[in-house]
C-alpha cells in the first residue's frame, strides 16, 4: 500500500513571485523525507520511489484542478516541477502510477532559453506521450505562474511554442487562455 499525504509549501522559481502549493507526498518507501528543491530553495515534500530498479529519486510535485475554482473539482492534473534527468520510460511509468488523464513534467533550462523559445513542459497520458492537451496546458501555466501576477508564461510543448495569457478580475477566478499552434492536417480519408 502506498501512503498519500499532503503538505502545503510556498516555492519561489527564479522570475516569479512566491505560490502556495498542495504538495502530496506518494511514499513508496513508507517514509516521508523532506529536503530543499533545487530550483526553489525551500523545504518542501517529495514524491519518493524507487524507478525502474535505479537509486530513489525525490521528485517534487503538485496536484492541480484545472478547470474549477472549487477544490476537488474540474480536471486532476500532476505536474512535476524538475523532469530533468528522467528518462521518457520513468516519466511514463510516473504518469501511468499516477493514473490521472495527464502528468506534466517541467524540464527547467536557462533563463535565456526560457525568454527565447519558453518553458521547456512535456504532457503524458498513462499511455503515451502527447503533443499537446489543452488542460495540462493550462494547469501548468498556472502551476508556473504561481502569485507572481504575470501576464504571459510561455511554454514550449513538443507541438511548438504556446503562449498562456492570465486576466484577473475582482471577484472572478483567474482566467487562462491559450494561443495553440496552428493544426496540421494529415490524409483524409473517405
Amino acid at each position: 500500500m502506498v501512503r498519500i499525504e499532503a503538505t502545503a509549501a510556498t516555492v519561489k522559481r527564479p522570475g516569479l513571485a512566491e505560490a502556495r502549493f498542495l504538495f502530496l507526498s506518494y511514499d513508496f518507501l513508507h517514509r516521508v523525507e523532506a529536503g530543499e528543491h533545487p530550483l526553489w530553495g525551500t523545504s518542501i515534500h517529495w514524491f519518493a520511489g524507487i524507478f525502474m530498479g535505479k537509486q530513489r529519486r525525490r521528485l517534487a510535485m503538485a496536484q492541480w484542478d484545472v478547470f474549477s475554482a472549487k477544490p476537488l473539482e474540474g480536471n486532476s492534473l500532476a505536474v512535476f516541477f524538475d523532469g530533468r534527468g528522467i528518462s521518457d520510460a520513468e516519466m511514463q511509468a510516473i504518469a501511468k502510477e499516477m493514473n490521472l488523464s495527464e502528468t506534466t513534467f517541467i524540464c527547467p533550462r536557462d533563463r535565456e532559453t526560457e525568454r527565447e523559445r519558453g518553458v521547456r513542459v512535456r504532457i503524458f497520458t498513462v499511455q503515451e506521450e502527447l503533443l499537446f492537451a489543452g488542460h495540462p496546458t493550462l494547469g501548468t501555466a498556472f502551476a508556473l505562474r504561481g502569485d507572481s501576477g504575470a501576464k504571459e508564461v510561455m511554454l514550449d510543448l513538443n507541438v511548438g511554442k504556446v503562449h498562456v495569457r492570465f486576466e484577473e478580475a475582482d471577484g472572478q477566478p483567474e482566467f487562462g487562455e491559450m494561443t495553440q499552434v496552428d493544426p496540421k492536417f494529415g490524409m483524409q480519408h473517405d
